[in-house]
């Protein structure tokens, strides 16, 4: 997939971008930057996808991307509240070509390149990172900086999960990326409703066949299966969230029968439903007490 470049302003007087993005829904289309990003997500829910891994965000949660690593957020369609997120961007060279490469900052170093696959850092670590991103939001000067550093010392003793596969695979240009995010934002907003190939390749202004040559070469999977990727993260974002029964997620997350979204599940999942719906609110009860600031 060919994403869009995005070109991170900074001032002159700031060696990081520390920003803050509020509005009813994330403007984040499959993009990339060359900067590293502390992404931090304030309010809001839906799916994002990192790389070639598609997932699910949530309110707290906290992300690293590595240089040119692509990533889009999508809010839920039944998402009708604010979203918020605060962000810091950052050169890997801000301080210096060498700063990083100091004894002291070894494990930085090594945090910042296992970035480049992308890292969820682990909810029992979450107020932690929070508190550390709220302290550089929160100084200036000489201060600002000494707060990002503890902000990294913060983030290389947090348990975090890695996103996606090599990232080589990526590319690191952007060519013609508006209608890949054309056909990401279609299939996202319509992917409850019956959706054909043939549909979602004319969004691309392509014939089914040079669609789906392009989408298998940049997505690396095929449509159909992507979108049932889709529909299974949806499904997943609602065992979680909601009191709904099973065979109503299931509908509601595009899948035509409850035994056709069974078998997706558990071949994904590799346990049913239920039995997924009844461990994450064992995991969700261990951290009930976690919340963003």
């Amino acid at each position: 997939m060919r994403p869009i470049h995005e070109h991170v302003i900074s001032s002159a007087e700031e060696s990081l971008s520390c920003l803050r993005f509020s509005g009813p829904a994330f403007d984040c289309p499959y993009h990339t930057h060359p900067e590293i990003e502390i992404l931090h997500i304030e309010e809001s829910e839906g799916q994002c996808l990192i790389g070639d891994a598609l997932d699910v965000f949530r309110r707290g949660d906290c992300f690293l991307f590595g240089p040119n690593l692509p990533h889009m957020f999508l809010n839920s369609l039944g998402d009708t509240g604010q979203a918020s997120s605060r962000f810091i961007q950052f050169s890997p060279a801000c301080f210096g070509e060498a700063f990083f490469d100091l004894p002291e900052f070894q494990k930085v170093a090594s945090l910042l390149r296992q970035s480049r696959a992308g890292l969820r850092f682990a909810p029992s670590v979450l107020p932690s990172i929070h508190s550390a991103i709220t302290a550089v939001f929160s100084a200036s000067g000489a201060l600002k900086i000494a707060a990002f550093v503890a902000l990294l010392a913060t983030l290389t003793e947090a348990p975090a999960t890695a996103l996606t596969m090599a990232p080589q695979r990526f590319p690191e240009t952007t060519l013609d990326s508006e209608r890949i995010s054309r056909v990401l934002a279609h299939i996202h907003a319509n992917f409850r409703q019956e959706l054909r190939l043939r549909e979602v390749a004319c969004v691309s202004q392509l014939s089914p066949s040079a669609f789906e040559r392009l989408f298998l070469r940049h997505v690396r999977r095929t449509f159909s299966s992507y979108l049932t990727e889709v529909r299974l993260s949806e499904s997943r974002r609602l065992l979680i969230g909601s009191d709904k029964t099973v065979a109503e997620i299931a509908f509601e997350s595009g899948f035509n029968n409850l035994s056709n979204f069974n078998r997706h599940f558990k071949r994904r999942q590799e346990i049913s439903p239920t039995q997924f719906r009844t461990n994450a609110r064992a995991t969700k009860g261990r951290f009930s007490g976690l919340s963003a600031p």
